[in-house]
């Protein structure tokens, strides 16, 4: 039988969030058109059908403001929203990342072209309509694929980083770079993980696809040596300015 076959294998509690809403720091949002006029939100299941969206219980309040703003002023100023079929239109997704910490917020646009029109008055009103903003990005996507990032990415206004804290850690997050979406559920993992690794400070540890270095650090409080190991270049930068 199975019981015979395998190991018995132990099944801790699992370590719930008090309050599961409202807990997610990056915003992702795909624009299209519809009837004419721009819309964001979310694909519909199986598909690339763009459902409008203006509010998700599991985003931070921040982030559903700030993409509403964004498609206000996108339409407002006339931007036109990218058409996967044709292969036109500019506005392809608008992301938004939070430091829950620090308060700090990135705007990226993620744009199907380099030229961005009336790009100086798009950026003073995100940065009179968004409390809080301290970086706005381009990063531009001429691919027909369907990845969500190009290879460029240019600051247009303010930092080229933003920052958050995971424990007493100081993260600094880029456009491109992959960085846990909970961050209160990430303390309370990485503080688990590190406990169960029992580290007396001789070992080495390998971090596979370590993003920006948020395990590799929490691990480096005890272990020997810590090596990283992750293929996106933006990644790696800001894991080394972390470390």
């Amino acid at each position: 039988s199975g019981e015979d076959e395998h190991p018995a294998v132990i099944v801790h509690p699992i370590i719930g969030m008090k309050n599961p809403w409202r807990y997610r720091n990056k915003v992702q949002v795909p624009i299209g058109e519809q009837e004419g006029g721009l819309i964001g939100g979310f694909y519909a299941q199986g598909s690339h059908q763009i459902v409008e969206m203006d509010a998700c219980l599991i985003q931070h309040d921040q982030g559903d403001d700030a993409v509403r703003s964004i498609k206000e002023i996108a339409r407002s100023l006339g931007i036109a929203p990218y058409d996967a079929v044709t292969h036109q239109g500019l506005l392809r997704h608008v992301v938004v990342k939070i430091g829950f910490r620090t308060g700090e917020i990135m705007v990226v646009l993620v744009t199907n072209g380099r030229t961005i029109p009336r790009e100086n008055e798009w950026i003073e009103r995100i940065r009179v309509e968004i409390p809080g903003v301290a970086s706005i990005c381009q990063n531009v996507n001429t691919s027909r694929m369907s990845l969500v990032f190009g290879d460029e990415t240019k600051v247009l206004w303010g930092q080229d980083v933003i920052y958050d804290y995971i424990g007493e850690v100081k993260f600094a997050i880029s456009a491109r770079s992959f960085y846990q979406v909970n961050p209160v559920q990430t303390e309370v993992l990485y503080g688990k993980a590190l406990e169960y690794a029992g580290l007396t400070g001789t070992e080495t540890v390998i971090d596979a696809y370590c993003g920006i270095g948020t395990i590799s650090l929490f691990m480096a409080q005890r272990a020997g040596h810590v090596y990283g190991v992750e293929v996106v270049p933006e990644a790696i930068a800001d894991a080394r300015a972390n470390a």
